[in-house]
């Protein structure tokens, strides 16, 4: 920890979620296109290893906002982290309808698009969400029992209920059908489903978890990365198209894998030599406008370097067009990050 402020392995795991986000973006592109494929292959690899970018954002935020040793405030809540996301969100979204669409589509379209906003900012509707309910969780997270309580009731209605319910729908059982249907029905999943990575990052950041126990999860998160790798593969040649159930942010595999790259960061980066460490807090800063800059560079990036994407090329591709993204949009958010007004309510 710098001060009373920075924790330095939360800057590290910014960095790396950040990092992920852009290969995960950028991975998916083609991957309908592409398959089946050589490929399609690579991606199906670099996709399933990075499935626990989004979660780590958010358990990260959780860490922070549910801390109850640091200073809290309703009104600078609202007045400056949920004023800041809104403002960006509005902001990007506002120039992403006007880059795809212009003007013609009339101001009033351009308004209800602007509000809808293009696919990749659902995060910071989500994120918006759960910062509205920080008050409340942070009552939750006050008493451990209470905390684990509410951890353990959102690993069996998220993660374990509907891996259930789809192994046994395999076999097309009407009554298991039914039954998901009425479970469906009452959301609790959905109520809970972000909120539960906003607890763990809480939780992860407060507990002592041995090294067995570390070592156990690493395992586990090895496993279930081999087994999304395998499912995707296996289960898109079995229906014929490009599957992406096992990608979901809430299920069991992601969960453990997000788990195992949370502890992994905090035992390992608790400091960084100090040669880096303005480095990776000025990175760790513009992680937020790297998030909402790097698709607009991605598509630029698209358009002067095609490739073959069906090819194993993709495996040399990826990689490279990942670095650039990053790197350009790391160099635009600090260069926004030199204008004050525009740094605290855009990036």
């Amino acid at each position: 920890m710098i001060g009373k402020e920075r924790i330095i392995y939360l800057d590290t795991l910014r960095i790396f979620s950040a990092f992920a986000i852009v290969w995960l973006h950028v991975s998916s592109q083609y991957w309908g296109e592409s398959f089946y494929s050589m490929g399609w292959e690579v991606r199906n690899v670099c996709l399933s290893a990075v499935r626990w970018s989004v979660p780590v954002f958010v358990m990260i935020s959780g860490a922070l906002f549910l801390d109850i040793d640091r200073p809290f405030h309703t009104r600078r809540l609202y007045a400056k982290n949920i004023l800041r996301i809104i403002c960006a969100f509005l902001f990007w979204s506002f120039l992403s309808q006007v880059i795809n669409t212009g003007f013609d589509a009339g101001l009033k379209a351009l308004f209800i698009l602007t509000i809808n906003g293009p696919a990749y900012l659902w995060f910071i509707k989500m994120l918006l969400g759960l910062y509205i309910f920080v008050p409340v969780l942070r009552t939750i997270v006050s008493n451990r029992r209470t905390e684990i309580y509410y951890l353990s009731l959102s690993m069996i209605v998220v993660f374990i209920i509907p891996l259930l319910f789809d192994v046994i729908g395999l076999y097309n059982d009407p009554f298991v059908h039914f039954l998901k249907g009425n479970y469906e029905i009452t959301e609790i999943n959905e109520l809970i489903d972000f909120s539960s990575y906003f607890v763990l990052g809480h939780f992860l950041a407060t507990s002592s978890i041995s090294k067995k126990t570390r070592f156990i999860v690493y395992l586990i998160a090895v496993v279930c990365l081999a087994i999304v790798v395998l499912g995707v593969h296996f289960y898109s040649i079995y229906s014929h198209l490009p599957s992406t159930y096992l990608f979901d942010y809430t299920n069991i595999f992601t969960l453990m894998e997000a788990t195992a790259i949370f502890l992994y960061a905090k035992e390992n980066f608790k400091t960084v030599p100090l040669s880096i460490l303005s480095t990776v807090m000025t990175i760790s800063n513009c992680s937020f406008g790297i998030y909402l800059i790097h698709p607009f560079i991605m598509d630029l990036l698209g358009v002067v370097l095609p490739y073959d994407y069906t090819s194993f090329v993709s495996v040399l591709v990826i990689p490279l067009s990942v670095m650039i993204i990053f790197s350009v949009s790391l160099l635009i958010t600090k260069g926004i990050s030199f204008i004050p007004i525009l740094k605290k309510y855009i990036i």
